[in-house]
């Protein structure tokens, strides 16, 4: 009689432990994914690149990350690689990556595939480019609290 109540007592025990551990990992589990999404939310940007407009920077099919407080200190520089969503209008699943080149207030235009900005005589250095730029743009100012990004 006695080993039955032991027996017993040991099954529920070892069924008791189980749900704490089933309900200890559930929990560990929840916090997980609920800091996963603030984070996404607050902190970390994430973006699929899908065309090829930033090679020999950011290669096609890369995924890139970006953190959301960067800014907050600071303003966005010429050359700043960054995420953002589409203008109203265009139709994308991902966010855009693209390099600054213009500023707030500055005059952006391209001649034969070279990048001014203010009237300057001397183009914009974009060792970055791959192969040779084609093309006139502008002249275009960019609005108050805008930037011109290529």
């Amino acid at each position: 009689m006695k080993e039955e109540t032991t027996n017993k007592e040991e099954t529920t025990k070892k069924e008791k432990n189980t749900k704490k551990e089933i309900i200890s990992f559930i929990r560990t589990v929840a916090i997980a994914v609920v800091c996963g999404l603030i984070l996404n939310y607050t902190v970390i940007a994430s973006a699929h690149v899908v065309s090829g407009s930033m090679e020999n920077t950011v290669m096609t099919n890369s995924r890139v990350m970006g953190l959301r407080l960067t800014y907050l200190f600071s303003e966005p520089s010429r050359f700043d690689i960054i995420l953002f969503h589409p203008p109203e209008g265009e139709v994308s699943d991902y966010p855009f990556v693209k390099r600054i080149i213009g500023l707030p207030n500055e005059k952006v235009e391209i001649i034969n595939g070279k990048v001014y900005i203010n009237d300057s005589t001397i183009p914009l250095d974009e060792g970055y480019i791959k192969g040779v730029a084609h093309g006139d743009f502008g002249p275009f100012e960019v609005p108050e609290n805008c930037y011109f990004v290529m």
